[in-house]
């Protein structure tokens, strides 16, 4: 049976689909990634995620309530309402039998905390700890292309500052910032919030 892929990998791979987004649209338009749609930042990820070695399995966009009951995260009492059980989820990474490892959200580009990817770390938070020993989640990241002409560490560290407001339960670690790519007017980075379980 193949083995499963160590969580690091699965983090390089999520930031190696957003270098390769960079790459991609860029030689496509002479632009940086700011300009493209961030739904080829999701695909050039999945696409990452999909030619890592070992065994797993991706989908794009699927229901948040059906990935809950097939993690095994459900349990007594009402959902929490940041769960949005009708919305949906950029990417999920399933193990190798087929139960969900990982939630993944994209932003592209983070520039600053948005109410929307305050959203997103506070819904990756309570799927996570909804029925947490019971369910097969076992991280969910916010994965993001950031740029500026000036101090972007310390927009990262800003932007991790606010994500650990809005994850109560779980532990957020900063991953990429030592990934900052300079050039003579800008720079940027791919980077990720990590978000597991207390």
């Amino acid at each position: 049976m193949p083995r499963n892929i160590a969580q690091k990998k699965v983090i390089d791979a999520v930031l190696l689909g957003i270098k390769n987004a960079y790459a991609k649209y860029e030689a496509y338009s002479g632009y940086g990634l700011q300009e493209a749609p961030e739904y080829f930042v999701t695909c050039q990820v999945a696409d990452a995620l999909y030619e890592m070695d070992g065994a797993k399995g991706i989908l794009l966009e699927p229901n948040v309530d059906l990935i809950m009951k097939i993690a095994g995260a459900t349990g007594p009492g009402r959902p929490r309402f940041s769960t949005r059980k009708k919305g949906r989820t950029d990417i999920v990474l399933f193990y190798d039998n087929a139960t969900p490892r990982a939630i993944i959200e994209i932003k592209s580009p983070l520039l600053h905390m948005t109410e929307s990817a305050a959203n997103d770390i506070q819904r990756i938070n309570d799927m996570l700890i909804k029925n947490a020993q019971g369910s097969s989640f076992q991280f969910g990241m916010l994965a993001f292309y950031s740029y500026a002409t000036k101090q972007l560490e310390n927009k990262l560290d800003t932007i991790l500052t606010h994500a650990k407001e809005n994850s109560f339960e779980c532990h957020v670690e900063l991953v990429g910032k030592n990934g900052i790519v300079s050039t003579a007017t800008e720079s940027w980075v791919a980077a990720g919030l990590v978000i597991t379980p207390p």
